[in-house]
């Protein structure tokens, strides 16, 4: 399934960051379009465009959805954290990537029994890609609109509202694309 799908938009020739408009979009599985959109359940041939990967200059709502934050300090390790030996072994696998640098961090300490926070420099990694999503891509809107229709079935609800938000965006004079990814 696309576990997440993000859409994309920013002002043409802005050099500005991207954003996101409101959160993920959830797609309907159907594996003639995951094969068309990034060769899932198929052909990486079977692609309209081979993956191309997490872009780089994702925005902050996809980032964030995409990345889990490294927790140093041990504390609750749950859904949006984890522990560095998770992360490192994930990353020895291939599962995950590391994604930016935490140069300083406040650890607890104690002094004359009174519980402080001092500022140490770690520079260790921040972030680690969620190990279970997987093919990560993205398409302009005509790349997305020309995997869904060549599907030869009825287009699923989900998808035709997405097309149809890009494309308004898009008369709104913004560039446009949308971010997406798969889980097992």
């Amino acid at each position: 399934m696309i576990r997440n799908l993000f859409v994309e938009y920013r002002g043409k020739g802005s050099g500005n960051e991207r954003w996101s408009f409101n959160g993920v979009i959830r797609l309907e599985r159907d594996y003639f379009v995951f094969a068309r959109l990034a060769g899932i359940g198929g052909d990486v041939k079977d692609a309209l465009v081979p993956p191309r990967g997490f872009p780089n200059d994702a925005a902050g709502a996809a980032r964030d959805e995409n990345f889990t934050c490294i927790d140093y300090a041990g504390k609750a390790i749950n859904s949006s954290n984890c522990s560095p030996e998770d992360a490192a072994r994930w990353v020895a696998t291939g599962k995950s990537h590391y994604d930016g640098t935490l140069s300083k961090m406040a650890l607890p300490i104690s002094r004359k029994g009174e519980a402080e926070a001092e500022l140490v420099d770690i520079r260790k990694p921040a972030r680690v890609s969620n190990p279970d999503w997987h093919t990560h891509s993205w398409l302009s809107t005509d790349e997305f609109e020309k995997a869904i229709e060549k599907t030869a079935r009825p287009i699923p609800p989900t998808y035709q509202a997405t097309i149809a938000a890009m494309r308004s965006l898009e008369a709104s004079g913004f560039e446009v694309r949308c971010v997406f990814w798969f889980d097992n």
